[in-house]
């Protein structure tokens, strides 16, 4: 979903950051263990973002990445909101790629 004036987003795809984010997440996901048949989302995303951290290059990669990032409501002072791990181009909160890890296929008794 992108809200607001999407000429915003012109310079993270024009410079190629979305493919950047894909291929270091694709890079990273290839180093883990397949999550175990009981493993919760939030395991899974931790795991998958440290795998991420330990795999980029700061230098070369022009964005910020953050786990768990809270939204917040400013006006009410609630939390409305959690993504799991984000990928800032710059410096505007507004702009970001978002990945959201889900667990599927579960067995359940």
């Amino acid at each position: 979903m992108i809200e607001g004036d999407s000429s915003d987003w012109d310079a993270f795809f024009a410079d190629e950051g979305v493919p950047a984010v894909l291929s270091l997440v694709l890079n990273a996901w290839e180093s883990l263990r397949a999550p175990a048949p009981d493993e919760h989302e939030r395991s899974t995303t931790r795991r998958l973002f440290c795998a991420i951290l330990k795999r980029q290059d700061r230098q070369a990669h022009p964005f910020l990445i953050r786990y768990e990032d809270v939204e917040v409501d400013v006006d009410l002072a609630e939390e409305t909101g959690r993504k799991d791990i984000v990928f800032f181009p710059g410096h505007d909160p507004d702009i970001y790629f978002c990945l959201e890890t889900k667990r599927l296929n579960t067995r359940v008794k």
